[in-house]
């Protein structure tokens, strides 16, 4: 749980790759509840262009699976809509461009 951490230190910003849903959903409700600023990374599997790469809010992350997927869990666990800014790409992912390890 991240909200203990949060009240008690005073971050500026936080940054968050997290790749793993549950903590990511945590620290976005723990950001939000405790005004600090966050700008979260959305999925990139299946995207070539660097130029489609776009920050927004995640309410307007309509391209990305992953992204549409967040909003989703997040609206369902917290009731939240907005307010988490994201990094994302405005690219369609490409099936073929993603690579099973």
């Amino acid at each position: 749980e991240c909200l203990p951490m949060l009240e008690e230190t005073a971050f500026d910003y936080i940054v968050d790759c997290i790749d793993s849903l549950q903590p990511k959903l945590h620290l976005m409700h723990a950001a939000l509840k405790t005004k600090t600023p966050i700008i979260s990374s959305m999925g990139a599997g299946g995207k070539t262009d660097p130029f489609q790469v776009k920050v927004a809010d995640i309410s307007e992350s309509d391209t990305d699976p992953f992204a549409k997927f967040i909003r989703k869990r997040l609206r369902k666990q917290f009731g939240i809509k907005s307010g988490v800014a994201c990094i994302f790409s405005g690219e369609t992912p490409d099936r073929n461009a993603i690579k099973v390890t």
